[in-house]
């Protein structure tokens, strides 16, 4: 398991720094460009992500499974240049009615220089390659690369954004910074394929699954990009930058639960495709278990310290968001069980349908729920409808995948991880008692509930978080062994 955690932490510390140094420059950023300005670029982000998921074909989550298949063999460099293929046919007629969608959102959305911008980011789509790296295992090129990119353009920010009017220039370095990331991916690839060698391909043999993908995706995409697009057209872009603030925080605990479904994805396709039930059933058991341990006491420290958490990283502009984020931060569980679900146990097995299933349902009711909520209440009726959505698809999964998941989750012991959660609770909301300053109650509320939370859990021995102390310990050793030689 050690390869797990050690790709786990690359995977990690990549993830994390897409959501942390964004972070870091959030109260910055929301300051200078204002809600109006951070809702219109996320508006057309929103949009031409849509047309990025039709552009990747679903190609991201199928490259990885089927990489990972042929990883010791040959037969990987034939997919790859299959898959490939079909990603950059499909990203030439997607640009291409993207481009002429802009000449009908311009009578509705003014600013069609940041439309015009975003195509970049389709365009780009077949460089990336994520898949290859992701189902070679190849976490640590991803994440070195990952991090130098953003530090340019976390640098980048601070010098060219400085006041409302720069949203553009804003816009630009996000942009760049993903065109330039698939550039690197690509030429980097180089090292891992074998473009000179002659091979047949046939890429038509992967259409019919990969149609699945696309649907799945597209659905995935109009359930989540639909909150922000019926939001901006059903209500504004302040509603659009109030609801996006609180999503993006909550997306912090979220991608932590992504990294560990980045790396366990390939694994367990490897385990089914060779018949390693034991080991699969392991890993899922770990991925459970590390789901419940993490997600549990951030919903709870969320629902807390909504307040706090707007005002730190928003600003006093930013109130209403403070509402959206108690009712987004169920997603934490939610979302994260969900998603676990379909990567660990509905993607690996090769069951799409089951996923498409969820997706649809959980469209329709996002959408249905958005209409009817969002002229009453904006950013927060959006909230609930995404939220909702969430528990429908949730269900759905549990519904078709129960007989896997069962023994699984029975056996794990999440009475301690409730129980740790309730009595962080109680300590953020005494401590809200005794302390006004927000800055200090936040880092005072977190640190105590972080080592109450560890300490109890190593007090009842739990097995995930004494593996992972053991495995940390061990990598500190072979450090400290190294550097004494």
């Amino acid at each position: 398991m050690s390869s797990i955690y050690s790709n786990y932490i690359f995977n990690t510390i990549k993830l994390l720094s897409s959501i942390l140094i964004p972070l870091i420059t959030f109260p910055y950023v929301t300051r200078i460009l204002g809600p109006e300005n951070i809702g219109k670029i996320d508006f057309v982000t929103n949009l031409a992500t849509n047309f990025y998921l039709f552009a990747a074909c679903g190609i991201p989550f199928y490259g990885v499974r089927e990489i990972s298949k042929y990883k010791d063999s040959s037969q990987k460099e034939v997919v790859f240049k299959e898959l490939l293929l079909i990603n950059m046919v499909m990203t030439v007629v997607v640009a291409g009615a993207y481009f002429l969608s802009i000449l009908i959102i311009r009578h509705y959305f003014h600013d069609t220089r940041l439309l015009l911008l975003f195509s970049i980011f389709i365009i780009f789509t077949p460089l990336g390659v994520d898949w290859l790296y992701q189902g070679l295992e190849r976490f640590r090129f991803v994440t070195i690369r990952h991090l130098i990119i953003q530090l340019i353009a976390l640098a980048s920010l601070f010098v060219f954004v400085t006041k409302k009017e720069d949203y553009f220039s804003y816009a630009i370095i996000v942009v760049g910074s993903l065109a330039t990331a698939n550039l690197i991916n690509f030429v980097y690839s180089r090292k891992l394929i074998d473009w000179r060698q002659k091979t047949a391909i046939d890429p038509l043999r992967h259409i019919k699954p990969l149609s699945i993908f696309l649907l799945l995706n597209v659905f995935v995409s109009f359930y989540s990009n639909a909150n922000f697009i019926l939001l901006g057209f059903l209500s504004s872009n302040e509603e659009v930058g109030y609801f996006t603030t609180s999503h993006k925080i909550v997306n912090i605990v979220f991608i932590l639960i992504l990294s560990i479904e980045t790396v366990l994805l390939p694994k367990s396709s490897y385990y089914l495709e060779h018949n390693l039930h034991a080991e699969y059933k392991s890993a899922l058991k770990k991925a459970f278990s590390y789901l419940f341990m993490l997600t549990l006491p951030a919903f709870a420290g969320f629902v807390c310290l909504s307040s706090e958490i707007i005002h730190i990283f928003a600003g006093d502009q930013y109130v209403k968001s403070i509402t959206v984020l108690t009712i987004l931060s169920i997603h934490v569980i939610t979302g994260s069980v969900a998603n676990i679900i379909n990567s660990q146990v509905v993607l690996s097995s090769g069951r799409e349908k089951i996923s498409l299933y969820a997706a649809i349902v959980g469209g329709i009711v996002c959408v249905v729920l958005n209409i009817i909520l969002i002229p009453y209440f904006g950013a927060i009726g959006t909230a609930i409808a995404f939220s909702v959505s969430w528990v429908v698809i949730l269900g759905v999964f549990i519904f078709f995948t129960w007989g896997t998941i069962r023994d699984v989750i029975f056996d794990i012991k999440a009475v301690r991880y409730i129980a740790g959660s309730i009595v962080i609770a109680g300590i953020v909301v005494s401590l809200k008692l005794f302390i006004e300053n927000i800055y200090i109650l936040t880092i005072v509320g977190v640190s105590i509930s972080f080592i109450f939370y560890m300490s109890f859990l190593l007090l009842l021995k739990d097995e995930l978080l004494i593996e992972i102390r053991n495995y940390m310990f061990s990598i500190l050793r072979s450090a400290f062994s190294s550097m004494s030689k």
